[in-house]
């Protein structure tokens, strides 16, 4: 009787999120570098997404990943239009261009990095797999703490997937994983906590046996209350080596009606009541600071607002939202600190390249005899490409 839902018994919801993602490509002289296993990791994923139309899957793609493949060569190019034709069915999380902490951002006086990081992350999912991303949603590295957790709900991101890593019980074992959305701290988001354990059935080689033991251990957990409504998210890792096949097999079990469904991860947050008593309230785990990005925030900023104009005056968009790119990369995780003042530096030699292009005669006196004329005024341009000058 309880494999089939109704009203009293509803079934288990089920958020597969599919990461795409790869080590960061974008080099500090503006070339794009993205190594064999990342086209691999990335077709796996789009080979699993074709093989599960229909199904309720969401897809995180990094921003500055998927610019990176479309940049790459035929290879990059199909998997972008793979991931194009998969939006067109099923919600793409929004991501910041790369990863960054907030709190690291926050202490060097840069939190106003966060929006743009969020504008250029949506930026190329719209352009690159024309797709209105889904916001407010934050999805959290190993820690988050306190202080990124509070930041998170002041810039709008009221939900965020954290892993268990991220939640301090004050044991040293594992935390439980719940089966509801919970608030990460006091003034924090409401948090899903995935479930590590059953996104290792995709990627430990075991093959259909691991799909199989996938659904029944989501049966199980069913089972153990089939009356209350809860929900378990599922992160496949974006640096895993999945067998899309018998991935496929797994995924598309949660069509079938029984005990568990495929939802959405935002739908989730709407669906999945909290408790009685309103969301339960975890301890993020303790998270250590380790970017330093004091170095490069005074020309960071400077720099953000010139390269903004750059597009229009060399007549080149490309080069503009490339320096852009430098930029926002140059506050990521992934970027070594040793590494953040070349970035900012790529676009700050780019600008001093063509800010002292253009120069004007020396000053000189016309007398005008009528009420209209025309001035005679001569400009050089001592660059070596076409400017527009107002």
């Amino acid at each position: 009787t309880y494999l089939n839902p109704t009203d009293e018994f509803p079934p288990l919801s089920v958020s597969v999120v599919v990461d795409v993602a790869a080590p960061l490509a974008l080099q500090p002289d503006g070339t794009v570098a993205l190594t064999g296993d990342a086209i691999e990791r990335a077709q796996e994923r789009t080979d699993l997404l074709a093989d599960t139309p229909g199904v309720a899957l969401t897809v995180a793609p990094r921003p500055e990943t998927v610019e990176a493949l479309a940049l790459d060569g035929p290879q990059g190019v199909a998997q972008v239009d793979a991931l194009r034709a998969d939006a067109a069915a099923r919600p793409v999380l929004a991501r910041p261009y790369v990863d960054v902490d907030l709190a690291a951002l926050r202490r060097a006086g840069l939190i106003g990095e966060a929006n743009a990081q969020a504008d250029g992350g949506a930026n190329i999912i719209r352009s690159r797999l024309a797709s209105e991303p889904v916001g407010g949603m934050w999805l959290s590295q190993s820690t988050l703490g306190a202080e990124a957790a509070r930041l998170a709900v002041q810039l709008g991101l009221n939900r965020v997937l954290v892993p268990p890593s991220a939640i301090d019980d004050g044991e040293d074992e594992e935390p439980t994983v719940p089966t509801a959305p919970v608030r990460l701290g006091e003034g924090g988001p409401l948090a899903m906590v995935s479930d590590p354990a059953l996104a290792a059935h995709f990627t430990d080689g075991s093959g259909v046996l691991g799909a199989h033991r996938f659904v029944a251990e989501l049966t199980i957990e069913w089972l153990e209350a089939p009356a209350n409504r809860r929900a378990v998210v599922v992160h496949l890792p974006p640096d895993a080596v999945l067998d899309p096949a018998s991935a496929a097999v797994a995924v598309n079990a949660l069509t079938d009606g029984q005990a568990v469904r495929a939802v959405p991860l935002d739908q989730i947050f709407g669906t999945v009541p909290p408790g009685d008593d309103g969301p339960a309230t975890v301890t993020p785990a303790p998270h250590e600071v380790t970017d330093d990005l004091l170095p490069i925030a005074a020309s960071l900023d400077s720099a953000h607002a010139r390269v903004n104009g750059l597009g229009g005056l060399v007549e080149d968009p490309l080069l503009a939202s490339s320096l852009q790119q430098s930029l926002l990369v140059s506050t990521g995780t992934d970027t070594p600190d040793e590494q953040r003042p070349a970035y900012v530096d790529r676009a700050n030699t780019a600008l001093g390249a063509v800010s002292g292009a253009v120069t004007l005669p020396d000053q000189f006196r016309i007398t005008l005899t009528s009420r209209s004329s025309t001035i005679p005024v001569a400009l050089d341009n001592l660059s070596n490409q076409d400017l527009a000058v107002r």
